[in-house]
């Protein structure tokens, strides 16, 4: 009822549509989604690219092993979408690495911290990026 209201609610000039917190993000979500393409950061892009590149320089290059089948069997394209293993527990053990996006992580006790307590020191997608990331530079 209460968001009913927002929603109805008397624009004021030059605002075409009131949006409730996530409306935004959300539709770019599922515009994402439809289109089959994930944006991502230009720096992040270049650094994917310039691995793939060192991937087919040849046999001299760790990641070009990795790209013929490494140690344990997983090629470099499959390397890059499913981590080999990480120190980050999913409780629901999904094929992709969650995002976690919360600003601070609950703590055993008042007297005694977790793996994680704020973000900026270390999050657990953090974690498992950081650890993909070496698995794939050898």
């Amino acid at each position: 009822m209460v968001l009913n209201r927002v929603k109805a609610a008397e624009k004021l000039p030059g605002v075409s549509e009131i949006l409730l917190p996530s409306e935004r993000g959300n539709r770019a979500a599922a515009q994402h989604i439809s289109s089959g393409m994930v944006p991502i950061e230009a720096n992040l892009y270049q650094s994917l690219k310039v691995m793939a590149s060192k991937a087919d320089a040849g046999p001299g290059n760790r990641a070009a092993a990795a790209g013929s089948g490494c140690s344990n069997g997983m090629k470099l394209q499959t390397l890059l979408l499913h981590p080999v293993s990480s120190s980050v527990t999913d409780p629901y053990d999904a094929s992709g690495a969650p995002l976690y996006q919360t600003a601070t992580f609950g703590q055993p006790s008042a007297t005694e911290g977790g793996p994680y307590d704020y973000t900026r020191s270390g999050n657990p997608t953090r974690t498992m990026l950081e650890e993909q990331w070496a698995v794939l530079e050898g």
